[in-house]
């Protein structure tokens, strides 16, 4: 049975990016910009897609990227089995290529794909909607 719902890509400067799913955007990318904060670790949302099928988008992409995933626990929430990946400016750019052809692009942070440099959370936009 397939739910529609989120992909989307997160990257914390210098580290690493996170593929993920939700069914709540809105919610998912408020826990991002706020569980972090006192620790001044700082995600930025890149690029969220609407999917008919949230588990098999996120299996795509997981796929699309293997080779790219974390192999070492760096650091929590960082795993070698989980969701987090390397990525180059080229991949983020291929990521945002299989998202427009799984689903209706909901936001991306700017059509430059630039791997930007540490975030102001207050002058970040994210355009999410709730599912």
């Amino acid at each position: 049975m397939s739910e529609s719902g989120y992909i989307y890509l997160i990257y914390r400067p210098g580290r690493y990016s996170k593929i993920g799913r939700t069914a709540n955007l809105t919610r998912r990318l408020h826990w991002w910009r706020s569980a972090f904060h006192e620790q001044r670790r700082h995600y930025i949302p890149l690029l969220a897609v609407k999917v008919p099928d949230q588990i098999k988008a996120e299996s795509t992409f997981h796929a699309a990227f293997a080779s790219k995933r974390a192999t070492t626990w760096d650091e929590w929430p960082v795993t070698p089995d989980g969701e987090w990946f390397k990525l180059t400016p080229k991949d983020v750019d291929t990521f945002r290529g299989i998202a427009q052809d799984l689903g209706e692009m909901i936001f991306e942070l700017n059509n430059r794909w630039e791997l930007p440099e540490e975030p102001s959370w207050q002058s970040q936009a994210t355009n999410g909607r709730d599912g």
